[in-house]
């Protein structure tokens, strides 16, 4: 969740250097349209190595624990 909030940040600086610098921004000529286009692309990438196999586990217990309670 930390993280998603994290990147909804990014999004909203890059849209606000987007709009201060106009249509200009969205050229390669500019690092603007790299920093938005990473910032979006962070919120549908996956969570580190660490991350995911900790969120697998926690599923996986909570479901064990789910099933358990049946």
């Amino acid at each position: 969740m930390g993280e998603r909030v994290r990147f909804v940040g990014y999004i909203d600086a890059a849209d606000q250097a987007l709009r201060i610098a106009g249509g200009f921004a969205l050229t390669r000529a500019l690092p603007l349209e790299r920093l938005y286009r990473d910032a979006r692309a962070g919120l549908t990438h996956p969570p580190n190595d660490d991350a995911a196999l900790e969120l697998i586990g926690r599923a996986a217990l909570e479901g064990a624990r789910t099933t358990a309670d049946k």
